[in-house]
């Protein structure tokens, strides 16, 4: 969560993605499935706040998608 802002850069939105949905496969196996929304949510947000406040137009957009995204799964919930 702390990584400088070069190696923000690298991470793609499918490399983010993939990683989202390994981390999610493996909390389901130990949280139920409200806790594990609410950590893959609360991850996603966290992910899309280092991106919008990165120097990178690119991320800065992926992050304001991301966070767009979260909120809209949210609300049909």
């Amino acid at each position: 969560m702390s990584s400088p802002d070069w190696n923000v850069r690298n991470f793609t939105k499918e490399r983010l993605d993939k990683v989202i949905t390994n981390l999610s496969e493996l909390l389901k196996r130990i949280f139920s499935i409200g806790e594990k929304c609410e950590m893959i949510d609360q991850l996603n947000l966290e992910i899309a706040k280092i991106c919008f406040n990165s120097n990178f137009l690119d991320r800065r957009l992926q992050g304001l998608k991301t966070i767009m995204e979260t909120l809209q799964s949210a609300k049909m919930a």
